[in-house]
């Protein structure tokens, strides 16, 4: 009587185990998927990335400020001036200004000082100021001539270019255009200064460019100034300031009031 007892239940056991396998092999797909997607939805998450910090862009002030204390005007042909500018659209703004000094390199003879206008680039890392140039002469003020600060680009790449232009007396009807470009690549706190280039341009009396005469030398090698022009006006050219004229948005006080 006991052994079938024992029996009877041993398969009664073995019945249910059998029912259970199959019940689950019949889960429909769609209730197994669902319950996969509920268990990958409540695993953790990476906490949420922080948002970018604004630019404090007071910190560039004191360096302003000291141009503007440092700055005289009985050697200057123009007052100082500066911008910002976004050169590399990275979100920080860089810091350009120019200015005049005593003691600056004659660009015909660096191995003389005399008045010069010069030029500083600043940019930001974090909460601390980067000199990327400091002191760069722009031209010397005894040729009384002017320089342009551009902002350039084409579809693959952004430049500062620094232009400085020197008229001379030609020759019967002909002017000569003497000077330099220098072109500054700027990724973050990296700069590169990507070429120099020194100019000699010829135009006759209706001031057409003599090609034949005009001529550039370019990271010390010449070439034809025809080749260089095509090269510069495939990028469009974004005037930032004039060192040399009447300029209240390039001014000094204008820029501290966008600092503060």
């Amino acid at each position: 009587m006991k052994k079938s007892l024992c029996y009877l239940i041993t398969v009664l056991l073995c019945v249910l185990m059998v029912g259970c396998a199959e019940e689950k092999e019949n889960i429909p797909t769609e209730v197994l998927t669902q319950q996969a997607t509920e268990v990958e939805t409540q695993a953790p998450t990476d906490p949420p990335t922080e948002a970018p910090k604004a630019q404090d862009l007071s910190l560039y002030i004191p360096y302003v400020e000291d141009v503007l204390n440092t700055h005289q005007d009985d050697f200057s042909y123009h007052n100082a001036k500066g911008v910002l500018c976004d050169i590399d659209e990275n979100g920080i703004e860089e810091l350009i200004v120019t200015y005049s000094v005593p003691d600056g390199k004659n660009l015909h003879d660096p191995s003389q000082l005399n008045p010069c206008d010069v030029y500083d680039i600043y940019t930001m890392d974090g909460d601390s100021v980067v000199t990327l140039l400091e002191k760069e002469t722009l031209y010397s003020l005894a040729g009384g001539p002017s320089g342009e600060f551009f902002l350039l680009s084409n579809a693959d790449e952004k430049m500062l270019a620094v232009k400085y232009t020197e008229i001379n007396p030609g020759y019967g009807e002909e002017l000569y255009y003497i000077g330099d470009w220098n072109f500054y690549k700027i990724d973050g706190t990296d700069f590169e200064e990507v070429k120099t280039v020194n100019y000699t341009v010829i135009t006759d009396g209706s001031y057409n460019t003599d090609y034949n005469k005009s001529t550039v030398i370019e990271n010390s090698t010449e070439k034809p100034y025809k080749e260089f022009e095509e090269w510069l006006d495939s990028y469009e050219q974004e005037l930032l300031f004039n060192s040399v004229g009447e300029d209240d948005e390039a001014s000094l006080e204008t820029l501290l009031s966008k600092l503060q």
